[in-house]
């Protein structure tokens, strides 16, 4: 671990004093650049300490340690586009700090990525604040830099790792935890562990399960048709993302880690707490680990994992399909029939509506209801997890002490008493809140928790008519803190709690609250034949999907004017988080800019992956592309061309194991059934290239259904680049 000593752009405010700290009593930073040049792709652990004198503002990047990285190849961390964006955040690696007045206290965070890290910028900023701050000791721990050096689960140890079922203390890095008690059993490969607290206080720990790989070469195996040798780089193979929550602050976004030996750990749908699933090359260990926190409210926790065996041959897919099979009734799908998704506008006054193929209506405050069940429309009631946005005048400093008098005062007191009894809160026990300034919001949003039983959940839902299904907006919780410390939730929550990461104070993980707010109408809905959506997933809660009929997110792949559609890992991912569940998509771009070409290539796109390709509104709000027909009208060739298609495919079932192989990599296949081959061109160039397929197909040639042209099984395809094709099996 290095302290940062280069040279320092100080900006604003920002003075260096005698002691060697930077202190800002208004809008500043200090920015340095640090070069890294890895040489593969290594976690790097980034930590600083900062103290503050009335520090007010929102929680959030506005007081924080941040980095900036570009990769060896000359690509950056940067974000074009995020779901909440104010035009001042582009970079997701940081590190906030309290707000108040407090003594020195340490944030860290980990730059965890899939290409080595040429430069990375730091930033210590205070900004959008009042009060003061002072910041001291940055350091940067550059795993590549000392690949030698043993760590487990992004820790170093010294010594030897425990072997089987251990507990690792967060605070003291101790295998040793007193005042807990566990049990360990195991059946078929399913395993539970029950720990619980022998005293009154809180303990924060981390439970790992391992299990050892005595192959010698062993390849991880990251998602659909990648594969990653491990042998001569020596670190965690994992696929995570980033929290301010747990042991290191990461928490997989995939249930299962496998390797090229048959060999998997994974979660439970029905117990998403806060962890990871990896595979340890240095130890040679795959591993489940989940971040607990015991408390005298909470001084049990109840954890159930799988440990499970898979045929090899096709990799990641192959243990994708065995992780389905073990859970069928969470990745089976309901729908069959599927289509577009249309927000809040009138499919009934849109001309000749049956030419779009929508299926699923978000918001049922428009009266169409009748008409939309009669065209076989499922209408979803639009509901919000985990926010209550309340807007303020223009006049009224969104202050915290404004916000909570606005919130006693200026609203309906039963809406105020929901809040009051739901609202998350920080460490020190303060509301949590940010103040917006948003199409739909001018003023602040609280972060609540919307588990059954706190009243937000039953709040929202009494505005729900009898018979609808069920939409979830929001369903990650895009807005909301990472993680509540309220104390008197604590007895209630149905998952194990966790902590915070840095502090380690116990506290509800905010995907424990997206998991139950999908959980309680999947569990209630499910008998009486309806359904529940959700928007904005999955994009780091693997679990969420398994609870939901139908999912989508809204996109933007034209982002500046600037053609950059979702790569083929990232269709991928959500492919295999949804199986073959409807997985709809809201286009919201700059519709000026968004040519018929453009539109045309998403719809192909989409196709490959049994995707839904919609459209909204650039800001989420106002000009919506179904209220303008130069758009609608523009695009009806295409959504007359292309929905049939996708909704052949989908009507057959997607099947994560394809049978089939291109001898190009540039080439993505996915296969419905036994019935179809979609095939992607994902390059800018046009190829020629040969299709190999496996005798379960039993075929002799097929059909591009989108050309009419038929082929041998053993003739070459050729494809522009970006173009598709959609392959109609023929068998023997």
């Amino acid at each position: 671990m290095n302290r940062v000593s280069n040279s320092w752009k100080l900006e604003g405010s920002t003075v260096l004093t005698d002691n060697g700290t930077f202190l800002m009593d208004g809008a500043g930073s200090a920015v340095t650049t640090l070069k890294l040049d890895q040489p593969q792709a290594m976690p790097v652990r980034i930590s600083c300490e900062s103290r503050a004198v009335d520090a007010i503002g929102n929680n959030a990047y506005e007081y924080s340690v941040l980095a900036k990285v570009v990769f060896t190849d000359g690509t950056t961390n940067r974000l074009d586009w995020t779901p909440f964006n104010d035009g001042t955040l582009f970079y997701a690696d940081y590190a906030p700090f309290l707000k108040g007045s407090h003594d020195w206290q340490k944030r860290s965070f980990l730059l965890i990525y899939e290409k080595p890290i040429r430069d990375v910028q730091l930033e210590v900023l205070f900004t959008r604040h009042t009060g003061s701050a002072e910041f001291r000791d940055l350091t940067v721990e550059d795993f590549a830099k000392d690949p030698a050096v043993p760590r487990f689960d992004t820790f170093t140890i010294a010594g030897d790792l425990p072997q089987g079922a251990f507990l690792r203390d967060c605070r003291t890095g101790s295998f040793a935890v007193d005042g807990v008690r566990m049990e360990l059993k195991e059946e078929n490969g399913t395993i539970h562990a029950h720990l619980e607290l022998e005293d009154q206080a809180d303990r924060c720990f981390t439970f790992y399960w391992t299990k050892e790989i005595a192959a010698d070469a062993v390849s991880f195996l990251p998602a659909m048709d990648e594969e990653t040798e491990t042998a001569n780089t020596p670190k965690d193979y994992f696929q995570v993302c980033t929290w301010r929550v747990g042991a290191n602050g990461l928490a997989s976004k995939a249930p299962f880690a496998a390797v090229s030996t048959g060999d998997a750990v994974g979660f439970v749908p029905r117990c998403p707490v806060f962890g990871r699933v990896g595979y340890n090359s240095i130890f040679k260990r795959l591993y489940v680990a989940f971040d607990v926190a015991l408390t005298a409210e909470r001084p049990y926790a109840d954890l159930t994992f799988v440990s499970y065996r898979f045929e090899p041959e096709h990799g990641y897919r192959s243990a994708l399909s065995t992780y389905y099979r073990l859970f069928p009734e969470f990745y089976k799908t309901r729908i069959r029939e599927q289509g577009l998704w249309m927000p809040f506008d009138s499919i009934k006054n849109l001309p000749d509506p049956e030419d779009v193929h929508f299926k699923f209506k978000e918001g049922h405050g428009i009266g169409d209801y009748e008409w939309e069940q009669e065209h076989g429309i499922h209408t979803f009631a639009y509901t919000e997890p985990m926010t209550q946005w309340i807007d303020m005048p223009a006049d009224v400093p969104r202050t915290y002490e404004n916000a909570k008098m606005w919130r006693r005062e200026k609203i309906n007191p039963e809406w105020a008493k929901v809040i009051d009894d739901s609202v998350m809160t920080d460490e020190t026990g303060k509301e949590i809140m940010l103040a917006t300034e948003l199409p739909w919001c001018h003023g602040v949003v609280w972060s609540v928790n919307s588990m059954p039983g706190y009243g937000d959940m039953e709040w929202k839902q009494k505005t729900i008519p009898a018979g609808f299904h069920e939409y979830i907006d929001s369903a990650e919780g895009y807005v909301t803190a990472d993680i509540s410390h309220r104390r008197d939730h604590f007895s209630r929550c149905p998952l194990a709690l966790t902590f915070s990461v840095d502090s380690f104070v116990p506290g509800i993980w905010k995907g424990y609250i997206a998991y139950e707010y999908a959980r309680e109408p999947h569990d209630r809905l499910l008998p009486q034949g309806r359904y529940v959506m959700a928007n904005g997933t999955p994009g780091s809660m693997w679990f969420l999907p398994a609870m939901l009929d139908v999912a989508g997110t809204e996109t933007d792949w034209n982002i500046g004017g600037n053609w950059s559609p979702m790569t083929v890992q990232e269709l991928r991912y959500r492919r295999a988080a949804c199986a073959d569940k409807p997985y709809c998509f809201l286009m919201n771009t700059d519709f000026s800019k968004f040519t018929h070409e453009m539109v045309e290539k998403y719809m192909k796109r989409s196709l490959v992956f049994g995707m839904f390709p919609g459209f909204f509104s650039a800001n989420a709000a106002s000009g919506r592309y179904f209220s303008n027909p130069s758009l609608y009208e523009r695009d009806r060739d295409l959504f007359k061309r292309y929905l049939p298609f996708i909704q052949q495919a989908t009507a057959e079932g997607w099947e994560p194991v394809t049978y089939a192989k291109a001898d190009d990599p540039a080439i993505a296949l996915e296969r419905y059934s036994t019935k179809y081959i979609t095939v992607l061109n994902d390059s800018g160039e046009t190829k020629s290239f040969q299709l190999t397929f496996d005798d379960k197909l039993d075929i002799t040639g097929f059909t591009d259904v989108l050309t009419g042209k038929a082929y041998h099984k053993d003739d070459p395809i050729t494809l522009d680049g970006e173009d598709v094709a959609m392959l109609e099996l023929i068998k023997v």
